[in-house]
C-alpha cells in the first residue's frame, strides 16, 4: 500500500456515508408486516340518525369505488359510526402514500370525519394512544382537542383522531315550580306530558294472524319535527290547558355520550398516527406533549403502544451490542489473539454503509428484520474472510459469493404477498453486501496486513496521544499539580 493516508480517508468517507444513511433511514422496531388491508373509519356527530350514517357511508365508498388497488369494501354501519374493511389488490401496499392516495380520493366528506388505519400483522405499530386525565369533562374536552390539533399541524403527522364521541347537544327543560303549581302541574306531570306527545305510549294491543302489534298514540309527525314545535304544545293542568313554555324554559347544553376512567379519574384519550417519517422523530415529537402547559391536577399519559415502542428499540440496539461482542468473542477465540479481530472488523464498513444505502435507495425501513439481515451479512463475510485465509487467497473465494447471491438471495425479492417487504429488504442487503464485499474484502485485508499500513497507524496513534497530552499540559498544568 503506497499512500495509506488515502486510503484512511476513502474509508473515513466510507463510515460517514454508512452513519448518514442510517440516520436518515426511517425506523421501524416493532416486528410487523406489510397488511393487504386496510380500515375506513366513517365518524359523525353524536346524535346522527342510523339513516344518515348510511347514506354518508355510501358516499365515501362511491368515491373509494374510483381509487386504484381495492379489490372489495365491507362496511359495517351503526348510528353516528361505521367501519369500513378494505381488501387490497396483490400488489398494493398500504403504506403511507397510498393511505395518502385514498385520503385525497376521499376528500371532504362533511359532515363526515373519515380516516384510514392499517391492520399490522403481529400486533405491528400503527399509532400512539395520548390519554388526557382530570376531572371536568368539558375541561378535558377541550385539551384533548387542542392538543390533537397542534399534532395534526406538525410535519410528518398523518391524523391525531380523537378516541371518544364529542359531547353531544342537551336541551333541558326547566320548569318554573311555582308557575307549574298555579297550573296545577308538577315537573313529574310536565315530563310525562312530553314524552306522551314525543315519544308516545302503547294505548292497546292488536292481535293480527295470531301475533300482537302494539298501537302507539303520540303526536302527529309535523309536531315532532323540531325543537320549535314545542312552542305549540299544550299541557292540560287542574284548571285547563296552558303552554309549555308559560311554566318552563328551555336550556342549551352538552352531555356526553361515554365517561371514561382510569385511576379514578376521568380520561379522554386521541391517538396520532405518523405518516412517512422516521420512527425516533415520531417518538420525539409525541413526548414534546409533556411540555404543554395544563391546568393543575391535569396531566398526560401515553398508552401501552408507546412504552412497547420504546421498550423494542432499546432491547434491538441491545441485540446489536451483544451481538457483535459475542462476534468479536468469537473471533478472538479463533484467533487466539485479541487486537486481529479488530482488524478483520475493518471488512465490514464497506458492505455494510452498501446496503444501507440500498435500503436507503428502495425506500425500505430500518426494521427489526433487516437488522437481523445486515448480521447475516456480517456472518457471510466473515465466511468469506475465513476461506480466503484458509485457501491463503490462491482461490477464487469470490466465485462462490457471487453464485450464491444470484441462486440464493436475490429469488427472495421476486416474492410477493404478505411480508413480501421483508423479504425484498433481506435479499437487497444480501445480494448488495455480498457484492460489495467480493471487491472490498481483499483490498482492506490486504491493506491492514501491509507494514506501511501498520506503520502509519502506529504515527497517527503517537500523534493522537502527543496532542492528548499536550491539552491536558495546557487544561491542567504542572504547578497547578503540584
Amino acid at each position: 500500500m503506497r499512500r495509506p493516508h488515502r486510503f484512511l480517508l476513502v474509508y473515513s468517507l466510507i463510515l460517514i456515508l454508512g452513519a448518514t444513511v442510517y440516520a436518515l433511514s426511517r425506523k421501524s422496531f416493532v416486528q410487523t408486516l406489510t397488511a393487504e388491508r386496510l380500515n375506513a373509519v366513517v365518524e359523525m356527530p353524536s346524535g346522527t340518525s342510523f339513516a344518515a350514517t348510511d347514506q354518508a357511508v355510501r358516499d365515501v365508498e362511491a368515491k373509494l369505488q374510483e381509487a386504484e388497488g381495492i379489490e372489495e369494501m365491507v362496511a359495517r354501519i351503526e348510528p353516528a359510526h361505521a367501519d369500513i374493511q378494505i381488501t387490497l389488490k396483490e400488489g398494493t401496499r398500504a403504506d403511507a402514500d397510498y393511505i395518502d392516495y385514498l385520503k385525497e380520493t376521499v376528500g371532504a366528506a362533511e359532515p363526515a370525519f373519515v380516516y384510514f388505519t392499517r391492520e399490522e400483522a403481529q400486533g405491528g405499530f400503527d399509532s400512539v394512544t395520548v390519554n388526557v386525565m382530570g376531572e371536568d369533562f368539558t375541561v378535558l374536552d377541550e385539551l384533548a382537542q387542542k392538543l390533537a390539533g397542534k399534532m395534526s399541524e406538525q410535519e410528518g403527522i398523518s391524523d391525531a383522531v380523537l378516541r371518544y364521541k364529542q359531547p353531544r347537544p342537551e336541551r333541558k327543560l326547566v320548569v318554573a315550580r311555582d308557575k307549574a303549581e298555579g297550573a296545577g302541574l308538577s315537573p313529574g306531570s310536565v315530563g310525562e306530558n312530553l314524552r306522551l306527545a314525543i315519544q308516545g305510549g302503547v294505548a292497546t294491543k292488536f292481535l293480527e294472524n295470531n301475533r300482537e302489534v302494539d298501537v302507539r298514540v303520540r303526536y302527529n309527525e309535523r309536531f315532532r319535527a323540531d325543537l320549535d314545535s314545542l312552542e305549540h304544545y299544550m299541557l292540560q293542568g287542574s284548571h285547563g290547558y296552558v303552554p309549555l313554555f308559560a311554566v318552563a324554559g328551555l336550556e342549551e347544553g352538552t352531555i356526553p355520550v361515554k365517561i371514561y376512567r382510569r385511576d379514578k379519574k376521568r380520561m379522554l384519550s386521541f391517538s396520532v398516527r405518523p405518516g412517512d417519517i422516521d420512527l425516533d422523530e415520531a417518538i420525539e415529537k409525541i413526548e414534546a406533549l409533556r411540555a404543554e402547559p395544563l391546568p393543575e391536577d391535569y396531566r398526560i399519559e401515553y398508552g401501552h403502544e408507546f412504552r412497547r415502542l420504546i421498550e423494542s428499540r432499546r432491547r434491538t440496539y441491545g441485540m446489536l451490542l451483544a451481538v457483535l461482542l459475542l462476534a468479536y468473542m468469537f473471533l478472538a477465540t479463533w484467533t487466539e489473539s485479541l487486537t486481529q479481530p479488530l482488524r478483520m472488523l475493518l471488512i465490514l464498513p464497506p458492505p455494510l454503509s452498501a446496503a444501507l444505502l440500498a435500503l436507503y435507495i428502495f425506500d425500505v425501513d430500518m426494521s427489526v428484520q433487516m437488522i437481523v439481515g445486515l448480521l447475516l451479512l456480517c456472518g457471510l463475510l466473515f465466511t468469506q474472510l475465513s476461506y480466503a485465509r484458509f485457501t491463503d487467497g490462491r482461490a477464487p473465494y469470490w466465485r462462490s459469493a457471487v453464485m450464491a447471491m444470484a441462486l440464493f438471495y436475490l429469488p427472495f425479492g421476486l416474492v410477493s404477498g404478505e411480508g413480501a417487504e421483508m423479504m425484498r429488504g433481506i435479499a437487497i442487503i444480501l445480494s448488495v453486501g455480498a457484492l460489495t464485499g467480493v471487491i472490498t474484502t481483499p483490498m482492506v485485508e490486504q491493506v491492514t496486513r501491509s507494514r506501511r499500513m501498520r506503520a502509519t497507524l502506529k504515527r497517527m496513534g503517537e500523534q493522537i496521544n502527543d496532542r492528548l497530552r499536550r491539552v491536558g499540559e495546557r487544561l491542567w498544568p504542572s504547578d497547578t499539580l503540584r
